[in-house]
């Protein structure tokens, strides 16, 4: 089957774009031409385009070599894969204590982007898909990561004072905002009632890296109904400590006072798991 046209060219552009090694790293026109098999008029045209779009780099003297935009994406694989790698059995412990969703965002321009999730157990569940975009302030994840910012940094964010409502409960207001931040640096907690969708509720934490900075966020989330009661009192733990394990196994050594494990996760979950209720005849 014949390619099309646009298939065709996004294959030259990839091919250009791999010409480049460690042996190699600046290469001119002609030389990309000749390592690709390429017509000039074809190569100029592609090399146009990449540069427009950050993707290359051309120096004073007529070279290319790897753009800011492509090492971005780059630097952005070895962050998500390391991540992945680090939170998946968090994720999977997490999931089958609780039977609720587990998911991991990273940031990305003043939004989370979902790239982890663990699927609830339970048949009524929230349908997200990995690769999701969602606005960071209508996100529990996204609030988590928003509260280790400046004000500055938010307000270079959010330069006008009214926010995008997705829904009847998401905050619509910078103000609001920079309130919800504050207490999430106090808790070390951010809560999503209804934000992003309504019936849901989320509870997240911050994934922070070796160096401690908060690289992805945490969180479970689940049907307002079936979370609502138990969402600060057995989840909220539950998310920081899984958030902190899985920090702990990014080389985060931070300031606790024990070792993040998965055994701890357990503990911490089964003592929370049935708490004491006062029979209401008593109570009365």
């Amino acid at each position: 089957m014949r390619q099309s046209g646009c298939v065709q060219s996004v294959s030259k552009a990839f091919a250009l774009l791999k010409a480049f090694s460690p042996q190699e790293p600046r290469l001119t026109a002609s030389q990309l031409a000749k390592k690709v098999g390429m017509p000039m008029s074809t190569t100029h045209r592609l090399l146009k385009g990449l540069s427009a779009d950050g993707m290359l780099s051309r120096d004073s003297h007529g070279r290319y070599r790897i753009g800011p935009e492509l090492y971005a994406l780059g630097t952005l694989y070895l962050r998500t894969a390391d991540i992945s790698e680090a939170s998946r059995p968090i994720l999977t412990l997490l999931n089958d204590l609780t039977s609720e969703s587990v998911n991991v965002s990273i940031p990305a321009k003043g939004n989370v982007v979902l790239i982890m999730k663990e699927e609830s157990k339970h048949a009524f569940r929230v349908a997200q898909q990995v690769g999701s975009v969602y606005p960071a302030y209508a996100s529990s994840m996204g609030i988590a990561l928003l509260s280790e910012l400046s004000e500055a940094e938010i307000d270079n964010i959010y330069p006008h004072e009214d926010l995008l409502p997705l829904t009847e409960r998401t905050l619509t207001s910078k103000t609001q905002l920079k309130q919800k931040l504050q207490e999430v640096r106090e808790s070390g907690v951010a809560y999503d009632i209804e934000g992003a969708y309504m019936g849901v509720v989320c509870v997240s934490a911050v994934i922070r890296d070796a160096t401690g900075h908060a690289v992805a966020a945490m969180s479970i989330s689940g049907p307002l109904i079936r979370m609502k009661d138990d969402l600060q009192e057995r989840f909220a733990p539950l998310v920081k400590l899984g958030a902190a394990a899985i920090s702990y196994r990014l080389g985060y050594q931070g300031r606790q006072d024990s070792k993040p494990t998965t055994e701890a996760i357990r503990s911490l979950w089964h003592e929370k798991a049935e708490p004491t209720r006062v029979p209401q005849e008593i109570a009365r």
